[in-house]
């Protein structure tokens, strides 16, 4: 069981349409495809052939300078220094434990407040970690 689902709705949505479908997602016409091998071929092209597109409430949620807003080689550059930074490697060990006691200590903040301002208490939460990363990358250096 996955997520409390029997059969995780990906795999509903192979078996119902196949690998690769057109659907709307947010108002948008979109292709989505649940082929690993065309989607690392989509991955590699992108730039070239493919551009990444995020629906325009992403803005609103993670604000307009966040990774969603860069277009082409920027995207790839910015993606690749997150995938250098999070990447299974470093987060190992002393790490993952800092990184849990910063969202538990928000968390805790969070509930004993009588509301919060999700956008903003998130992007807080995100520039820690970031601020956690950083530090640890140059504690082992």
């Amino acid at each position: 069981m996955t997520n409390g689902f029997k059969h995780p709705p990906c795999s509903l949505w192979k078996c119902r349409y196949g690998p690769v479908f057109k659907t709307s997602l947010v108002g948008q016409p979109v292709v989505v495809s649940l082929d690993a091998e065309l989607n690392r071929f989509i991955f590699q092209q992108e730039g070239k052939l493919f551009r990444s597109w995020y629906p325009d409430t992403s803005n609103s949620i993670f604000g307009k300078e966040s990774i969603n807003s860069y277009d082409g080689i920027l995207h790839r550059y910015v993606r690749s220094l997150a995938a250098r930074d999070f990447g299974l490697n470093n987060l190992k060990g002393a790490f993952l434990t800092e990184m849990a006691d910063v969202v538990a200590s928000s968390l805790q903040a969070w509930a004993a407040q009588p509301s919060i301002e999700i956008k903003e208490a998130i992007s807080n939460v995100s520039s820690r970690l970031l601020i956690l990363t950083r530090v640890m990358l140059c504690l082992r250096k």
